[in-house]
């Protein structure tokens, strides 16, 4: 037959209504593609037009005021539009739209970006279209914009943007600008630490931070400065500039801009120091991350200290040091090598040798010419010293002749030739003669010594040429290493009778709690003294926060004497500025008349407070 079945003629028409259907709905699609570029392109163009306005006058334009944009009321596709500054910030405006579709609003929402924020309905957009679906089938659109177009920041470091609306929030304890509403501002006598994220009290203005003996100084720069340790606020200001970083064992406010991590680790002695990867240091234990950002580099922890040690490939009869270097195993020393693995191992690769307290590697056999001390050390048999020994220690061999008593080492006889040479407690012998001070355990084994020597107290006893110093010149210091100038403005440690002799043998010096220091080296009014070692024991008035100065009259009247608007009191062994907020405890006559010294202070039931 010929002509369509029945089922091939449905076949087709089912066919034609899909395609059908699938080109409404691609037709639809570009329709809504096109609204939405159309009123995106309108939206740029109205947004160009009032900015310009807002920023071409110099009166402020007031919140909800509407504003001429020149396009009228109307969108070329046919929506009703208007502009207008914020009702919230007039640092924005905005241009709202209505009766849009719903599927051109989810198209806008998918494709536009440069407004500050976008409203369906009034409810803020945040990533869901679904906004857009509503019963209505239509929605009214409010896209905000900053006056400034190019300015897309809407607040200072101290604040946020909202979630729900487009004004600056400010976070911790800041408050608006008056004069600038996209700015947060600390109150009087604080600074912003965006670490703790609020602002906290300080003396210095933005930019600086409080340390322990120059007052404030700058955030800028790579100088490190002391801290007050302990005092947790000092170490936030420290931290809050942003660029630093507070080393809590060495109590130093150090520059990350001298040592950026990967490139170098803060390492620690006596000072901070800044390592650069590759070199072998102590780091700080709170910044050891930069050690490990060292590529190469990793921690290796001592019998005192973690090392930040370099990955050393030893040669063979050698292993590995703490820091990263290499020693021979015929070496005589113990050495320490740290409790890392590849540390470990190569040490007890070496035949002769073995790891004692996993940290230290041990020569387990001593040459013909040596002599093993308990501690697991080989010694040379001519060594001066007395040496604790055990049993089979090679002490008293034929070769070494030594002798042992009460567990010692030592030689068996002093060189006496002229009386130089003294027996020491601990069995070995020294050379009396030479100028060098030497330790001792016994006054005695100094005053056997000749030509005549004293004692000066420090870590240990020394035992010093008297000679050395000259009465009226200068004065021994405390470990006995040298003599100090009775002209020197610094304080020095000069312990015991000996230091005290000579100390007041300068004249013009007094001898405090194991300092000596001179009388005039401060200036009076404008300084005070601490009798520290350390540091300077000039300090200026105007430093925040306690100073110790001991208990002496001198160093108590020269806390005193300093003038306004710098004005301090003493209480205990403490120098402190009269506006300290502290309270302290006052008893005797001197104590209240020390903190009546103070304008801006008060004795209250026993208290020294500081008046309201």
């Amino acid at each position: 037959e010929s002509g369509r079945s029945m089922v091939e003629m449905l076949g087709v028409l089912a066919i034609i209504g899909v395609l059908s259907i699938g080109a409404v709905a691609g037709y639809k699609f570009a329709l809504n593609k096109f609204r939405a570029n159309e009123i995106i392109n309108e939206l740029n163009a109205r947004a160009l037009s009032v900015s310009a306005q807002m920023l071409s006058t110099t009166t402020p334009y007031e919140s909800d005021e509407v504003i001429e944009d020149g396009f009228g009321n109307t969108l070329a596709v046919g929506y009703s539009a208007e502009s207008a500054v914020s009702s919230q910030n007039p640092e924005y405006f905005e241009i709202t739209i209505n009766g849009i579709p719903s599927e051109v609003c989810t198209q806008i929402l998918r494709d536009y970006e440069n407004p500050i924020m976008i409203f369906v309905n009034e409810v803020r957009y945040n990533n869901d279209t679904s906004l857009c679906t509503t019963e209505s089938g239509t929605v009214d659109m409010g896209f905000i914009y900053r006056r400034d177009l190019g300015e897309r920041e809407t607040c200072s470091e101290k604040g946020y943007f909202g979630e729900e609306d487009f004004m600056c929030h400010c976070a911790g304890n800041t408050y608006i600008d008056p004069n600038n509403p996209n700015e947060c501002l600390c109150p009087a006598g604080h600074v912003w630490s965006a670490k703790e994220n609020t602002c906290i009290e300080s003396i210095c203005k933005e930019g600086e931070f409080e340390s322990l003996s120059d007052g404030c100084v700058p955030c800028a720069g790579t100088t490190m400065y002391q801290v007050v340790k302990g005092d947790e606020r000092r170490i936030a200001l420290c931290e809050a500039c942003g660029n630093r970083k507070y080393l809590h064992d060495y109590n130093w406010c150090v520059s990350m801009e001298e040592c950026p991590i990967g490139k170098g680790y803060w390492g620690n002695g006596t000072t901070a120091k800044c390592y650069l990867c590759g070199q072998a240091g102590i780091p700080d234990p709170n910044v050891r991350e930069s050690c490990n950002a060292c590529s190469g580099m990793y921690l290796n922890q001592g019998s005192r200290y973690t090392y930040c040690t370099n990955n050393t490939t030893c040669l063979q009869n050698e292993f590995k040091t703490l820091t990263g270097g290499c020693k021979s195993c015929d070496t005589p020393d113990t050495v320490e090598i740290g409790r890392h693995a590849d540390h470990l191992a190569s040490c007890r690769a070496c035949g002769n040798r073995s790891v004692k307290d996993n940290v230290w590697c041990v020569k387990t056999t001593c040459s013909a010419n040596e002599f093993m001390g308990s501690d697991g050390i080989c010694y040379l048999c001519d060594t001066e010293k007395s040496i604790a020994v055990g049993e089979n220690s090679g002490c008293e061999s034929a070769t070494c002749n030594r002798s042992i008593v009460n567990g010692m080492c030592q030689v068996k006889t002093c060189d006496t030739t002229n009386g130089a040479y003294v027996r020491l407690s601990d069995g070995s012998c020294h050379d009396c003669s030479q100028t060098a001070p030497f330790k001792v355990t016994q006054e005695s084994e100094c005053d056997a010594c000749t030509p005549k020597r004293r004692l000066v107290l420090g870590a240990a006893n020394f035992c010093m040429l008297e000679s050395l110093c000259t009465k009226g010149v200068n004065y021994p210091e405390h470990y006995g290493k040298q003599c100090n100038s009775c002209t020197s403005s610094n304080a020095a440690c000069a312990k015991g009778e000996f230091g005290r002799e000579y100390c007041e043998g300068c004249g013009n010096h007094h001898y405090v709690e194991n300092f000596c220091i001179n009388n005039d080296a401060c200036t009076k009014g404008s300084e005070f003294r601490s009798p520290n070692w350390s540091y300077s024991i000039c300090k200026n008035c105007n430093l925040s926060g306690g100073i110790s100065i001991g208990t002496h009259d001198l160093e108590r009247e020269m806390c005193l004497a300093c003038q306004a608007p710098n004005t301090r009191f003493w209480n205990g062994s403490m120098c402190y500025p009269c506006n300290i907020a502290d309270t302290f405890s006052v008893v005797t006559d001197d104590e209240i008349a020390s903190c009546k010294n103070c304008s801006e202070r008060d004795v209250v039931d026993g208290q020294c407070i500081l008046k309201q």
